[in-house]
């Protein structure tokens, strides 16, 4: 079953040091693989997810290089590592600092998650890195104009493929970008809400679940946000 807390593209928050610091140190434990120069990285797979999962990420590498060579050489240049690691709320996200896609272990192990997805999504991501490179950071003002830069990357890498149209409507059901989504309060409550949905999912205890979202309250008081704790 598809997770239906995966709708967002990047990452939750802009990343803080001690958060790439962690993926640097859970890199270096992984798995790895080295696919089309590129290494990629797993912690702790089983056989059966790290078979899957090294199978559809080769076949989307192998998708952009075989219909958008140019697209893949820039990856190549740009992109060091992939992560296959976590994440709440995302399917992807960029960590600069590591030069490094990180995907939803999850989301690629999804039967529903096909390869064009996963290569559309690795394409995003990439943009990210590429738009990172020139100076522009993910300041909030810029983020809506980023994402849809980020986005038409995977347009335009959709139109390449035989069958474009199937990926190019799954593209257009995303919803649309608005910058007022990607505020750092916003991006703040989809994590948490996310988070919220995936222990409810996985079937956490609901008393559990009530004290880690008062501690989500507790981090938003300190940031100055708004109460919006989600309701059970």
């Amino acid at each position: 079953m598809a997770r239906t807390d995966i709708v967002a593209e990047t990452a939750p928050t802009p990343q803080r040091p001690r958060r790439w610091i962690g993926k640097r140190i859970g890199f270096a434990l992984s798995t790895k693989r080295t696919i089309r120069g590129i290494t990629v990285g797993w912690p702790f797979p089983s056989r059966a997810e790290l078979d899957t999962s090294v199978g559809k990420i080769t076949q989307a590498l192998d998708l952009i290089a075989a219909h958008d060579p140019r697209r893949m050489t820039r990856i190549q240049r740009d992109v060091q590592r992939i992560f296959v690691w976590g994440g709440i709320g995302f399917a992807g996200c960029w960590i600069h600092e590591l030069r490094m896609c990180q995907l939803n272990f999850m989301w690629v192990l999804d039967n529903q998650t096909t390869v064009p997805d996963i290569a559309c999504t690795i394409v995003h991501e990439a943009t990210h890195g590429r738009i990172r490179t020139t100076g522009i950071r993910y300041h909030e003002p810029l983020r809506g104009r980023i994402e849809r830069l980020c986005r038409q990357s995977e347009i335009d890498f959709a139109s390449t493929l035989p069958e474009s149209a199937s990926v190019l409507e799954r593209l257009h059901k995303k919803p649309e970008i608005v910058t007022a989504e990607y505020t750092n309060e916003s991006l703040f409550w989809h994590k948490w809400r996310a988070l919220r949905r995936e222990m409810k999912d996985d079937g956490w205890p609901k008393w559990l679940i009530r004290v880690l979202m008062r501690v989500g309250q507790r981090r938003a008081d300190r940031f100055g946000y708004r109460s919006d704790v989600p309701s059970e």
